[in-house]
């Protein structure tokens, strides 16, 4: 894909995913985690490729979130009909269930059919 249509398609996700991240936000608070637990989860953050569904052969917008030390710690998937998946680690005490950590939230569908769940792990027994 050339660069002109990839700063193109970034461009035009830009407000969606502002939005989608909020989501993403307000849905771990709603869980009851408190503000400063929660990940800065935010577009401006992202790094965007492109990559070829091998299923389809669409070209989809790809964007990787990374730590300081440039650990992998979060990706978006947006494809061309507006559908997207998302995951981002969270790596958390659940906060209302201390027998769960939140590993991470994934999110997929569109911004008007937004499906958003948490990846549970065990927490070690104290």
């Amino acid at each position: 894909m050339p660069l002109a249509d990839l700063h193109a398609r970034i461009k035009s996700f830009g407000g969606i995913g502002d939005r989608l991240c909020q989501s993403l936000t307000d849905y771990l608070l709603q869980l009851g985690m408190a503000r400063d637990r929660v990940p800065r989860i935010t577009v401006s953050d992202l790094a965007y490729s492109t990559q070829r569904d091998p299923y389809s052969g669409e070209i989809s917008l790809h964007g990787e979130w990374r730590d300081a030390g440039g650990m992998l710690c979060g990706s978006l998937d947006y494809r061309g009909d507006g559908t997207f998946y998302l995951e981002h680690d969270v790596l958390q005490p659940h906060p209302t269930d201390r027998r769960w950590i939140i590993e991470a939230i994934t999110a997929w569908g569109t911004v008007e059919n937004l499906k958003l769940e948490p990846r549970l792990m065990a927490a070690l027994a104290e």
